[in-house]
Parts: structure tokens; sequence; C-alpha cells
């Protein structure tokens, strides 16, 4: 159980909240499930004026680990550390659960099919850039089964100048990188989120995606 003391600053909306430290004895850390325990807490804040009892305000889980990435010198390739420790990555495509989305809100099928890539003993999926960003529930069962998720954004060599299209995708670039920082913004929290990709089949480079889409992502990220 974390405490801090709470200072909101007078304004006009929205108020400022800042927090103190919050101390944690004897963290647990979240894992990748071929690694460890992908431990989870439960985060409960609540506010109250003075003097009057606490009314809860919002709940979630959330996962405490570090995650980098470097160069694997005997591969030349990418690899990452998670807590510090080196991770094999083991993964799988995410085609979302249903093509015409009948189970998007179903907690009970997403933990089931994630469940399914675990127990084949991968430990990532990866959400192909010509899907869906997705859902909360998929997350939030990638965090509780110890999964590592790679998410792309929406860029393929089929839409984006290789093939079938061209490459002044996206036609709005507001309205795509809008999209996107809400996507961000929504997923960071996720302990089980190992990377953001803008795609695997982008070429050449600063060509596709175009420059500004490029240029955009990366200040969003």
């Amino acid at each position: 159980v974390g405490t801090g003391n709470v200072n909101v600053v007078p304004s006009t909306t929205p108020r400022v909240v800042s927090m103190g430290p919050i101390l944690i004895e004897d963290l647990e850390l979240w894992w990748p499930h071929t690694l460890g325990e992908p431990y989870l807490y439960q985060v409960v804040l609540s506010v109250a004026s003075s003097g009057e009892q606490a009314a809860t305000a919002l709940s979630f889980e959330y996962g405490f680990r570090t995650v980098e990435t470097y160069i694997n010198e005997a591969t030349g390739g990418y690899a990452f550390r998670v807590n510090n420790e080196e991770v094999f990555v083991q993964g799988g495509n995410w085609i979302t659960t249903d093509q015409l989305l009948r189970y998007a809100a179903d907690p009970v099928r997403y933990h089931d099919e994630v469940s399914l890539h675990r127990d084949m003993g991968m430990n990532l999926l990866r959400v192909w850039g010509g899907g869906v960003t997705e859902r909360d529930d998929f997350y939030t069962a990638a965090d509780r089964l110890g999964m590592l998720v790679w998410q792309e954004f929406w860029m393929t060599g089929d839409n984006n100048g290789r093939w079938g299209g061209n490459y002044s995708f996206p036609d709005n670039d507001y309205i795509y990188l809008d999209n996107a920082r809400s996507s961000v913004v929504r997923h960071r929290t996720h302990a089980s989120l190992l990377l953001y990709c803008g795609g695997n089949e982008l070429y050449p480079d600063h060509v596709n995606p175009k420059p500004v889409i490029r240029q955009g992502l990366e200040h969003i990220l």
C-alpha cells in the first residue's frame, strides 16, 4: 500500500493535481511468463474534500517493469531486456479475435485466446498493422497472463506505396496522428506493452511512411 501527499493547485478548469513520492516496500515486478510471475498491483485512487469521507474515483491493475532494447552481438539484430534480464522473444501474429468484431467486448474470449498462445510457449503477440489497435480487454488479458505485446500502427505494404496503395497514405494526416496519440495514451500504462512499430513492410526509408507521419509518430512517442 502506498500513500502520498496530494496538493491541489487552485485554478480554472481543469485543476492541476500533484502527488508526492509514493514508497512501495518489497516491490514485486511484472515479468513475461517465460521469466517469472506477471505480478499486478491493484491501484485505487480516491478523492475527498477536507473532513469528508473519501469517495472511490478509479481503480485499475498496474505492473512495474522496465524494458530496454539493444543490439545482440551474436545475431546483429534487435533484442530486449525486461527488468535487466535478457528475454528470448517467441511470438505469433494477432489479427483481431473476430473479423466482424462480434467478440470485441468479450473479456473471456480475449483471455482464452491469449491463453492459447501462452500455452503454445509464446511470450509475445504482434498486433498486425493491417488490423486494429487492440482494446483494453486484450491488453488486460496480456497483462495478467504475462504476454508481451508488439503493437503496430496502421501501415502495411499493401496500402502504403508498395502494391495497391501509394506513398501519400494516409489521406488525412491529422486524423491519423490524432488516432495514434489516442492509442499511445490509452495503452502506455499496460505492463505487457513491449513496443510500438510503424510497420515491417515500409520502404524506402524516409519516403514510406511519408515524413509528416514518421515525424509525427516519433513526436507522439
